[in-house]
């Protein structure tokens, strides 16, 4: 079961392709396991090891362009990407430095940026939310 915000395909008994937390697709593989030792079947298998985020499907292609490039970046409405039970995520922007691309009207008081090995992470102060 991926671990995705995006759904591919719905299944019988909420074993959606997609659309479940980290929790809920465990507990989903967890469970399809128990179904075939109780039906006394020899034995079966978790796919996938690792995420494979450089696959394609359908209900995501006409956003990932070009093409080609795909393996490139992380599509977090892809199925495809959250399979594996080893994530391969990004760590997140911790310990790097925020850059300041803005900063100083009375709307936008500030906009500030942090990449990270998938994303580029942008916060924005503004008189509602004066975070930085």
């Amino acid at each position: 079961m991926p671990a995705a915000l995006g759904s591919a395909h719905a299944g019988p008994a909420g074993r959606h392709q997609g659309g479940h937390s980290e929790q809920d697709a465990l507990a989903i593989d967890a469970d399809t396991l128990r179904l075939i030792e109780a039906q006394g079947i020899g034995g079966g298998f978790v796919f996938a090891w690792t995420d494979e985020w450089f696959k394609r499907t359908w209900n995501t292609l006409e956003h990932q362009i070009p093409p080609d490039r795909r393996q490139l970046w992380h599509d977090p409405l892809t199925n495809e990407q959250y399979f594996g039970l080893v994530a391969t995520g990004a760590l997140g922007p911790e310990g790097a430095e925020p850059t300041t691309l803005f900063s100083g009207t009375e709307q936008l008081r500030k906009v500030t940026t942090q990449t990270d090995e998938s994303s580029i992470h942008l916060r924005l102060a503004s008189p509602r939310n004066p975070r930085t």
